[in-house]
C-alpha cells in the first residue's frame, strides 16, 4: 500500500461475522489470529504508516503528509 502511495489509507481491523455473511462459515474461527496478535497488527501497521510520512488523522484513517 506504502508504495503505491494513495492520499488516504483506512486501516480497518476484520470483523468475523459468519451469521452474517455467508461466506465467512467457511472459515475455521481457531484459524483466525488471536486478539493480542491482531492488536500487535496493528500497532506495526500503524507505525509503518506513520514512517513512511503518513499523519493519523481519525480512528482508522491515515493522510499522506504532502
Amino acid at each position: 500500500m506504502i508504495e503505491l502511495a494513495p492520499e488516504r489509507i483506512a486501516l480497518y481491523n476484520y470483523a468475523h461475522l459468519p451469521s452474517r455473511f455467508k461466506a465467512q462459515r467457511l472459515i475455521v474461527e481457531a484459524d483466525l489470529p488471536s486478539a493480542e496478535l491482531r492488536l500487535q497488527i496493528f500497532l506495526m501497521s500503524v507505525r509503518r504508516l506513520l514512517d513512511a510520512g503518513y499523519i493519523y488523522i481519525g480512528l482508522t484513517t491515515f493522510q499522506a503528509g504532502r
